[in-house]
């Protein structure tokens, strides 16, 4: 029977474990869109943290066994919960980010290219086969192309 305490000790600390996340299960389960933020947080206690933007409100909970943690959030809009749910939820439900550019990022992303003709004709330039006067009159060319 001795030999055998340390397994059940084991087996029995690990069931324990279970009963907190089923527990905290039950609580998130009582949470339901609409209620007061007030109603929220008598059921689920003070959030661990929170977050606001505008009219906005996130509320974190972190349940634990004391080996696995969940992580759970509450959106508060206008004082009332809006959703709720794993915090891996939240991030697939936001809309995706869009990108706005500006016409000067444009002209931004031409530089390289800019780049590469002054470059080519420095070279030339260079070489000699160009001289000041045409070098500076292709250039004038080339800057106002971008």
């Amino acid at each position: 029977m001795r030999r055998y305490l340390p397994s059940m000790l084991v087996v029995l600390i690990s069931c324990s474990g279970c009963g907190a996340f089923y527990t905290s299960q039950k609580v998130i389960n009582q949470l339901e869109v609409g209620m007061t933020k007030a109603k929220a947080v008598s059921i689920l206690g003070e959030p661990q943290h929170s977050s606001a933007h505008d009219k906005t409100e996130y509320l974190f909970y972190t349940f634990s066994n004391g080996i696995i943690r969940k992580q759970y959030y509450v959106q508060i809009i206008n004082g009332t919960v809006n959703s709720f749910g794993r915090l891996d939820d939240l991030k697939d439900s936001r809309p995706p980010t869009v990108r706005i550019e500006k016409e000067e990022h444009i002209r931004v992303e031409n530089k390289p290219a800019l780049y590469n003709e002054l470059q080519k004709l420095n070279a030339l330039k260079e070489q000699g086969m160009l001289t000041q006067q045409e070098f500076e009159s292709k250039r004038e060319e080339i800057l106002k192309m971008y």
